[in-house]
C-alpha cells in the first residue's frame, strides 16, 4: 500500500508525462502544419502569383524560424519524456 508520500510523487509524476506526450502530440502536429503553409506559400509565389516577393520572403522567414524552434524543442521533450518515464519504472519497481 503506498503512503501518502508516495501517492503524491506518483500522480505528480504522471501529470509530467501527459504533458510531455501533450507537448510532443501539440509539437508534431504544429510542423506538418507549418510545412504545409510553407508548400501553399510557394505554391501562392511561384504557381500562382499571388504573392509579390517581399510578402513571400516575410512568410517563409518566419515559417522556418518556427520550424526550427520546432526542430530544436522536440528531441529535447522526446528525451525528457524517456526519462521521466525510466524514472517512472525505478521508482514503482522498488516498492
Amino acid at each position: 500500500m503506498l503512503n501518502l508520500k508516495d501517492f503524491i510523487w506518483l500522480v505528480s509524476r504522471n501529470i509530467g508525462i501527459n504533458r510531455s506526450k501533450n507537448q510532443i502530440y501539440r509539437l508534431k502536429h504544429e510542423k506538418i502544419a507549418v510545412t504545409q503553409l510553407m508548400k501553399q506559400a510557394q505554391r501562392d509565389r511561384f504557381q500562382t502569383g499571388k504573392l509579390s516577393g517581399l510578402v513571400y520572403n516575410i512568410r517563409m522567414g518566419k515559417y522556418k524560424d518556427r520550424l526550427t524552434h520546432i526542430k530544436q524543442n522536440l528531441p529535447v521533450l522526446e528525451a525528457e519524456l524517456r526519462i521521466r518515464k525510466k524514472g517512472l519504472r525505478k521508482k514503482s519497481l522498488k516498492k
